[in-house]
Parts: C-alpha cells; sequence; structure tokens
C-alpha cells in the first residue's frame, strides 16, 4: 500500500488504523464464514482486527475501489436502496457492472422481504445505507447477506462516530466508506475500509500544487465563514490570488500533461480523480480534529432542534429520539403537505436541501412511491458544529413560519441571515 494513500490514526477513529496480513482466503465471503465457525481462529492474536484502510480524495473513489477489491465484475449486479445519491450510484455503473433498486420504506427503513425478491444469480453485492447518521439494521443485513453468500457494503457515508450491538459502524460490511468532509472542514476526503483483507492495487496519483492550494483555501474559507477576522478574509485573497496565478502559470506550459481538476462539480463520478489520494491539508486536519467535541456539539445541536421543533404542528421529524451514541449529519424532517418547504427555507437563508436533485435516472420512475416521496420531501436541516445559538433559534423560526404560512403566498418573501454550513457534499 502506498504511502500517498495511508494515514494514522484518528483520535477516537470508528475504526481500527492497523492493518493486519493476516489471510486465510481471498474470497471473502469464504473467509467470514470460517471466521464465523471458528471463533478460537478470529480472536487469535493478529486476527481480531482484518481492517484495511485507504484514503481517497471522494468517498465516491472509495466505492469504486472497494468494489475493485471485491472483484466486482462487468455484469454483476448490485442491490441498492432506491432512495440514494447519485454519487453512490456511479462508482458502481464505472465498473460496468448492473444496478437494481430495492424498496425503502417512508421511514428509511428497508424492505428485506423485497431485497429478496430482487435475488438474482448475476446479483453479488447488497449496499446499506446508515441514513443520515443513524444505524440502519445492519446486523440483520450481515445475517441476510451470510446466508446467501453475498457481499455487503456498508454506505457510512454519513457516519462519523456510532455502533450497533457494541460493534462500531463501519465493520459489518465486506466493504465499508466514509465521507469525512460530511462533518470536518476538509476540501476533500473519503476513506474505504476493508474489514475482510483483499488485495487492492492503486495507482495513486500525485497531488499537486493547485490541488494544495485549493485544500488550503477551502478551509480558511470554511474558518473565515464563522468569524469576523480581517486577517482571515486577507488570508482567503491571498490564496485566490495565488491559485489565479497558478492557474496562469499551468496554462503556458502546454508540453505538461494536466493534472485533474479538482473542482467539485455536481455527483457525477469522475474517472480522473479515482486514483488521486486524499490531500495533505485534509489529512492534517482530520489528524487533528476534536471527534468528542464534534459530536459531543452536533448531538447539541439536533436536541435543540428537535425540542423546539416537535412542538410545532405540521412537522414530522424522521428520527425523534437521538439516542445514546449518534452522531447525526443532519436533521432530518418532512413538512407536511408543503411543497418545495427546502426552497423556502433556502431563500429566507437557511442552508435546507432535498435530494431530489441528485437522484439517479436509474432509479426506476413510479416503482417506488416511498422514495418518490422522499425525494421530494425529505428536508434535511443542518446541524453542524459551528452553527450559533442565533442560527439555530432562525432555522426554528423560519420553519414555523413555513407552517404558519402554509398556503400563504406570503411565504419566502423575506430573507434572513444565512446560516453557514459544509455538510451537502459527498
Amino acid at each position: 500500500m502506498s504511502d500517498q494513500g495511508e494515514m494514522p490514526e484518528m483520535p477516537k477513529s470508528p475504526m481500527p488504523a492497523e492493518v493486519s496480513q493476516f489471510r486465510i482466503s481471498k474470497d471473502p465471503v469464504l473467509t467470514r464464514r470460517f471466521l464465523k465457525f471458528f471463533p478460537s481462529v478470529a480472536n487469535a492474536p493478529g486476527a481480531h482486527n482484518l481492517a484495511q484502510r485507504y484514503f481517497f480524495f471522494q468517498a465516491r473513489n472509495a466505492i469504486y475501489h472497494g468494489l475493485r477489491a471485491l472483484r466486482l465484475s462487468p455484469g454483476d449486479e448490485v442491490l441498492l436502496p432506491s432512495y440514494l445519491c447519485a454519487a453512490a450510484i456511479e462508482p458502481v455503473l464505472a465498473l460496468r457492472a448492473k444496478v437494481e433498486f430495492y424498496r425503502i420504506d417512508r421511514n428509511c427503513q428497508p424492505d428485506f422481504n423485497d431485497i429478496e425478491r430482487r435475488i438474482r444469480p448475476e446479483t453479488r453485492v447488497v449496499l446499506a445505507v446508515h441514513y443520515f447518521g443513524y444505524p440502519c439494521d445492519i446486523a440483520n443485513f450481515r445475517e441476510f447477506c451470510d446466508k446467501r453468500g453475498l457481499l455487503l457494503v456498508e454506505d457510512c457515508a454519513h457516519v462519523f462516530q456510532d455502533e450497533v450491538q457494541g460493534k462500531p459502524l463501519g465493520s459489518y460490511g465486506d466493504i465499508s466508506v466514509f465521507s469525512w468532509r460530511k462533518f470536518l472542514p476538509l476540501y476533500d476526503g473519503g476513506e474505504l475500509v476493508l474489514n475482510v483483507p483483499r488485495e487492492l492495487s492503486v495507482t495513486w496519483a500525485k497531488e499537486g500544487t493547485l490541488s494544495t492550494v485549493r485544500a488550503a483555501k477551502h478551509l480558511v474559507e470554511q474558518s473565515a465563514s464563522y468569524t469576523d477576522s480581517g486577517s482571515l478574509r486577507a488570508l482567503v485573497s491571498s490564496l485566490e490570488l495565488a491559485k489565479s496565478g497558478w492557474d496562469r502559470l499551468r496554462r503556458k506550459k502546454t508540453k505538461t500533461a494536466p493534472k485533474p481538476c479538482t473542482d467539485f462539480v455536481g455527483v457525477e463520478f469522475d474517472q480522473s480523480l479515482v486514483d488521486l489520494p486524499m490531500s495533505r491539508i485534509s489529512r492534517w486536519v482530520f489528524r487533528r480534529s476534536d471527534v468528542s467535541a464534534i459530536v459531543a456539539k452536533r448531538r447539541e445541536n439536533y436536541a435543540f432542534l428537535m425540542r423546539e421543533l416537535s412542538s410545532i404542528s405540521g412537522i414530522r421529524m424522521m428520527f425523534p429520539d437521538l439516542g445514546a451514541h449518534h452522531c447525526p449529519w443532519v436533521f432530518p424532517l418532512v413538512f407536511e403537505g408543503i411543497e418545495d418547504a427546502h426552497l423556502t427555507l433556502r431563500a429566507r437563508g437557511i442552508p435546507a436541501v432535498t435530494w431530489g436533485g441528485v437522484r439517479h435516472p436509474s432509479v426506476p420512475s413510479g416503482e417506488f412511491p416511498e422514495a418518490e416521496f422522499l425525494y421530494k420531501n425529505l428536508v434535511m436541516l443542518p446541524v453542524h458544529q459551528n452553527l450559533s445559538e442565533a442560527d439555530l433559534h432562525a432555522i426554528v423560526q423560519e420553519s414555523r413560519l413555513i407552517c404558519r404560512s402554509y398556503g400563504s403566498t406570503a411565504v419566502g418573501n423575506q430573507a434572513s441571515a444565512p446560516c453557514p454550513t459544509g455538510d451537502e457534499k459527498r
């Protein structure tokens, strides 16, 4: 494994950083079955920690390489939830595999009977999602796949830190994928975890100077958005000038092959970025992040919104119980009977989003009514650790006004100060 793809352990990371050389079989299903029936081997020194970790520029690239490690071949089929961001679907199609979707109910819970019905001879992989930082029935997914000889991809893109039955999220799947830039002020950063060791060859691309400048500029911009510091704003301007100057210099070097463009655009899968590692600056921030403080603040913000929004008629919270360990990515809710509530909130300065704009065209229209409802109506509110008390009160106030003004043309005509957040990305 190249040094560009490894990183020291993050404090209290959900997955261990060490890489074990323990091997049983090149087939992950056989390996998992062996460990299940021979627990003495599974508990032997060095065998309890089989995880291999790779850090990529984007989580979608981690999905791509994870499926490669599972030896997904053209024509193989992957079962995906019908409510899913397109960024998680594109890597599957890039490997020329087939996609089939299974039913998700309005509470984002999987229908295992529907999954069973859709299994075919070419089905090899099932993908399970921990939506918005809340664990799905991942133990059932694991048992379901083991009994049928299927591989399990655990999508932890919305997970920062949590556990189920004493095991950390990310340790149930044959592979797991995290998206750290959803929680931290990172320009880039996704992680692939291979829980059953596989051989994975990555020809790591070299991080260019421009990529480093972009990552530094993003970090300073994130810091400046939560402060009135003039020095930080000046630093942002300096980095922008440096980036522009480097762009001009690169354009003059016509004989040099262009570096991959690392500006984020949409949810499409960019093959030129697939071998790019997590940037040096993002790794630096990642290693030094105070995990406990971030978890505590996000939980505090979520609890505030849960308490204040619960008294507003017309709001249905997706997860009205914060639990003991959950670290939420966002606050998902439905404004009952109100269309495009997120657009009204955005017009009022609240960075609310839905997945309506990131629905993949391969999801069949009309086949999954519950998913259709979620794409259109499930609104995600920010709970970012840097939100101020005034930001949280603004979110509650604007949500209350929407519910009170339902049916009135006055809704959304007045704008308030925006609440900053850096969460809406994969």
